[in-house]
């Protein structure tokens, strides 16, 4: 007997209070009739009739009880399954939405600008080095397209983690590493576009060296250094590599508690599971677009990935 299963002390005290009861009744029958007379009366039909019916009605009940705790049992971790296939889910969009940010808007943004200054500080070199006449300027187009952070299910991704499952570990941690990273990147990209924003207010007012200055994060002829720009375009990328990550790793970790759970109740059960969500990126690993996992190495290589029993429930039944 599990020694934290209250119902099993119970029903241990309960043996022990019968066998106490039915041994003082024997007693005081013999004390009173001898036992000639207490044995025949226990031998009666009556009395095995009554005791009969009596243990039959505490071996149904009891039957009963147990039939009721299995059926709820079963009901508690099948909703952990469909809780844990919502949270998947979840995750899953979360990453494809990072992955689509990145393919359609920040891949090409970042590229571009490292394009950018790429060629501009080649100009400059070349031109310290006296291969580009006094007087020529560098031209480039400036990329100043601003983006828009799309909605993300924030809130609902917590309460799913944090109120609904069971998981434990690393997954807990991603959570939060996931909302911070889609946190800091609608910061970035809401720095980027008032950026954008204030240089296009500017227009023609102000030079051209000032405009690169900005848009390169160089030196100014003050000795000023402003690389808001830049950290924010580095910033945007970063952040989205990020949620790839941390969303991708979130829904593999789920994965794998899913199917912990799904085995353990086929065996507890008999019966077949629900089957568990296994969506995968093969088509944007092929693009390119999910970071290398060396990059991340402390994450992946974290503490094992861990499960708890059933969010309700007999753990000891779970076991």
């Amino acid at each position: 007997m599990n020694l934290f299963d209250l119902k099993g002390w119970k029903r241990l005290a309960l043996y022990i209070v019968s066998a106490v009861t039915v041994g003082a009744a024997t007693g005081f029958m013999v004390g009173r009739l001898g036992w000639s007379k207490a044995w025949e009366l226990l031998n009666s039909g009556v009395v095995v009739g009554v005791v009969g019916a009596a243990l039959a009605s505490y071996a149904g009940a009891y039957a009963a009880q147990r039939i009721v705790e299995r059926k709820n049992l079963r009901e508690e971790i099948l909703k952990d399954i469909r809780q844990t296939n919502a949270g998947i889910m979840i995750a899953f969009g979360m990453c494809n939405t990072f992955v689509t940010l990145k393919k359609q808007h920040i891949k090409k943004m970042r590229e571009t600008y490292e394009q950018h200054c790429k060629e501009f500080f080649e100009f400059k070199a070349r031109f310290r080095a006296g291969q580009i006449q006094p007087g020529t300027m560098y031209r480039y187009q400036v990329d100043y397209q601003t983006l828009s952070m799309p909605t993300m299910p924030l809130e609902l991704l917590r309460t799913q983690i944090f109120d609904k499952l069971s998981v434990i570990g690393r997954p807990l941690i991603l959570t939060m590493q996931l909302v911070e990273s889609a946190e800091g990147l609608a910061r970035s990209i809401n720095l980027r576009n008032r950026l954008i924003e204030e240089m296009r207010a500017k227009g023609d007012n102000v030079s051209e060296d000032y405009k690169m200055e900005k848009y390169f994060g160089t030196q100014s002829r003050e000795g000023h250094i402003d690389r808001n720009y830049p950290d924010a375009v580095t910033a945007i990328y970063n952040q989205t590599d990020d949620g790839i990550v941390f969303s991708k790793l979130l829904y593999e970790d789920l994965i794998d508690h899913g199917m912990e759970i799904r085995e353990k109740f086929e065996k507890t059960f008999g019966k077949p599971a629900p089957p568990i969500g296994k969506p995968s990126f093969t088509q944007a690993e092929q693009l390119g677009l999910i970071p290398d996992l060396k990059e991340y190495s402390d994450w992946v290589n974290m503490a094992p990935k861990k499960t708890g029993a059933p969010t309700t429930g007999k753990a000891a039944d779970w076991k």
